[in-house]
């Protein structure tokens, strides 16, 4: 995702080191930029279309479709738009035929990585943890189980439950930039369900969710940190 490499290069770093130590050899195509999502959501299908069909492109030209590799997001926003690419290209005769089967490739990083056998990774210092639900990765990808599995796996971690896992932390894309102060009250219901499960840190598995996550609880004056369930695992 064209966001992730900017304000989460770490969490990318992770992923690729995770995906490596489980057995995964990681490629990252040339020319495989924005999925056209944030246009998308803002309505602007035309530059939604012009950013997919370039990084659909590009995936496309660096498998062959024999290998079919699956292809790993780790931006819940973006897994969600390019498994809809079947959908988004239909009327693109250039494209139409093999959309599908690449939107059948994509895989969130922690769905990939729960679907096989995880090396248990080296246990942490003793920390309650509660895991916030991305809308892009549990609503529209229907991924939830995933994430929760890995940071289980993890010894030393205690998943606690947090009320309200699964609403919206406001982020959404870019509706916290377009209506801030839904987005406000709705951080703040998340930070009250923060503080009320005891969790000292909180996962998630999305940098957009991260980002509000963490504004919300820095105002709120909360020490509770947010990470991403790669970087735990890296770790």
């Amino acid at each position: 995702g064209c966001v992730m490499p900017e304000l989460c290069g770490d969490t990318v770093r992770s992923t690729a080191r995770v995906l490596a130590v489980n057995g995964w050899r990681v490629s990252v195509p040339q020319g495989a930029g924005c999925c056209g999502a944030l246009a998308l959501h803002a309505g602007d299908r035309v530059r939604a279309l012009a950013a997919a069909r370039r990084t659909f492109d590009a995936l496309v030209a660096a498998t062959p479709p024999a290998d079919a590799p699956p292809i790993v997001v780790t931006a819940a926003g973006c897994g969600a738009m390019m498994k809809s690419w079947g959908a988004l290209f239909a009327d693109d005769p250039a494209r139409a035929s093999a959309a599908h089967a690449v939107a059948a490739r994509i895989r969130d990083a922690t769905e990939l990585l729960a679907g096989g056998t995880l090396r248990v990774p080296a246990g942490l210092s003793p920390r309650r943890v509660a895991y916030h639900d991305p809308c892009h990765l549990g609503h529209a990808q229907g991924v939830r189980d995933a994430p929760r599995a890995l940071l289980a796996a993890i010894p030393g971690l205690e998943l606690v439950r947090m009320d309200d896992e699964d609403l919206c932390c406001g982020s959404a894309g870019h509706y916290n930039v377009m209506q801030p102060d839904m987005a406000r009250t709705l951080v703040a219901r998340k930070v009250a369900a923060i503080r009320a499960s005891g969790a000292e840190l909180v996962a998630t598995a999305n940098a957009g969710c991260a980002l509000q996550l963490e504004a919300g609880l820095r105002a709120a004056g909360v020490a509770t940190r947010v990470r991403h369930v790669l970087d735990l695992l890296a770790e």
